[in-house]
C-alpha cells in the first residue's frame, strides 16, 4: 500500500469515526446493568402497570398498542387500558416463562423482550398459552433488532425499541408534569435504550468497515510499527549520549503511550518527579513530571528564580519543545541541563 492509498484509507476511517461521538452517561450505564435483559423487563413491567406509582397512568400500553395496531390492523386500541394486572415471567403450559403479562377482564397481552440474546424461545407455547387465558390477545416480540419474518414462526407481532420509543417520545411530550421523578427516570431509561440501539449499529458498520478494510489495516499497522521501530532506536541512542554525558547512575525507564506512536524515556527522583525525555513522530519533549503537588509549586519557584521558562500540561512543567530531527547531541545537551538543575535543586531543598 502506498502514500496515496493510505491517505484515502484514513480519510475513510476518519468519516466512520466521526459517528462515534461522546454522549452524556445514562443512571443506567453509571450503574453497569444498561443492557441487562431482565433489569430492563422490570423496569418496562413498572411502567406498564396503571397502578404502579409513576403516574403515568397507561401511557406506555397506549403507545405500545398504537405500534402494535399499525403492524397489525385487527388490533383494536379502544380497550380498557386503566385496569391491566401485569406480571413478570409468567408460566407458560410447558413450563417456560413469558417476560410480562398484561391482563385485565377484556384482553391479555404477552411481551416478549429480547435485547442481544438469540429468539430460542418457543413462541408456539406463548401464543397457546395466552389464548389460554383469553382468545382475545395480543402476542409482541420486542426486539433490538428487527427480526425476520421466518425465524419467529407463529403470530407474534415483531417491534423493535426504535419503533416503541419513537412513539412513545411523541406521546410524552403531552405529559405535563415534567418534574415528577418517574418522567425523569424514563427519559433515561429513553436515552439509555437508544444508545445501546445506536452502539449495536455502530458495532455492526464498525465490523464491517474492519473486514472490507483488512489488508490496508495491516499495513497500516507496519506502517505505524515502522514509525515506532524509528522512535525508539533514536531514544536508545539518546540514553547512551545521556549516560555518557552525565555519567548517569539512575536507571532510565520508558512509558509507552497505547494511543500514540512515542516513547518517554525518564528518570525517577524519588523525592517527587521524572526528567522526562519524549520524542513523538513531531517532535522532542523535554521537561519535568512531577507527581506530588507541593514538589511541583516548590520546583515552579525554583525555575521562576532562574530563569528558566517552562509551560505546564497538567503535571508535566515542559521545558523544551524541539523538531523530531533536532540532532540526539543537542537533545542530549539540553536534558542533561535540566538533570543538573533537578539535583541541584533536590540538594537545595534537602528532599
Amino acid at each position: 500500500m502506498n502514500f496515496e492509498e493510505i491517505e484515502k484509507f484514513i480519510i475513510e476511517f476518519k468519516k466512520i469515526s466521526e459517528k462515534i461521538k461522546p454522549e452524556e452517561k445514562t443512571l443506567f450505564e453509571v450503574s453497569g446493568i444498561s443492557h441487562h435483559e431482565n433489569v430492563i423487563s422490570n423496569i418496562l413491567a413498572f411502567y406498564f402497570n396503571p397502578k404502579e406509582e409513576h403516574k403515568l397512568n397507561d401511557l406506555l400500553i397506549c403507545s405500545l398498542l398504537k405500534v402494535a395496531k399499525r403492524k397489525n390492523k385487527k388490533i383494536s386500541t379502544n380497550i380498557d387500558t386503566l385496569h391491566f394486572n401485569v406480571y413478570r415471567e409468567y408460566k407458560t403450559l410447558k413450563g417456560n416463562r413469558i417476560d410480562i403479562l398484561l391482563e385485565n377482564d377484556e384482553i391479555v397481552m404477552g411481551i416478549e423482550n429480547k435485547i442481544y440474546a438469540s429468539l430460542y424461545n418457543d413462541l408456539d407455547d406463548y401464543s397457546k398459552t395466552l389464548d389460554e387465558i383469553n382468545k382475545r390477545s395480543i402476542k409482541i416480540l420486542l426486539t433490538l433488532n428487527k427480526i425476520d419474518e421466518k425465524f419467529i414462526k407463529s403470530d407474534f407481532i415483531n417491534i423493535t425499541y426504535h419503533e416503541f420509543l419513537f412513539e412513545l417520545s411523541n406521546d410524552l411530550k403531552k405529559y405535563k408534569d415534567i418534574n415528577n421523578k418517574w418522567y425523569i427516570y424514563l427519559n433515561d431509561f429513553i436515552n439509555n435504550m437508544e444508545r445501546i440501539e445506536v452502539n449495536n449499529k455502530m458495532e455492526n458498520e464498525i465490523n464491517d468497515w474492519i473486514n472490507k478494510h483488512k489488508r490496508e489495516i495491516k499495513d497500516f499497522y507496519k506502517l505505524l510499527n515502522t514509525a515506532q521501530n524509528n522512535i525508539n532506536k533514536q531514544i536508545q541512542n539518546y540514553e547512551i549520549k545521556f549516560n555518557e554525558k552525565t555519567k548517569n547512575k539512575e536507571k532510565i525507564k520508558h512509558y509507552l503511550c497505547g494511543t500514540e506512536v512515542a516513547n518517554t524515556a525518564y528518570i525517577v527522583f524519588d523525592f517527587g518527579c521524572n526528567l522526562d525525555v519524549k520524542l513523538n513522530t513531531e517532535k522532542w519533549r523535554i521537561g519535568i513530571y512531577t507527581w506530588k503537588k507541593e514538589i511541583q509549586n516548590n520546583i515552579k519557584k525554583y525555575l521562576d528564580n532562574k530563569n528558566i521558562k517552562y509551560f505546564v500540561e497538567e503535571d508535566h512543567l515542559w521545558i523544551y519543545s524541539l523538531d523530531y530531527y533536532t540532532p540526539v547531541e543537542e537533545i542530549v545537551a539540553k536534558s542533561a541541563d535540566i538533570y543538573k538543575n533537578i539535583k541541584e535543586f533536590q540538594e537545595f531543598e534537602n528532599v
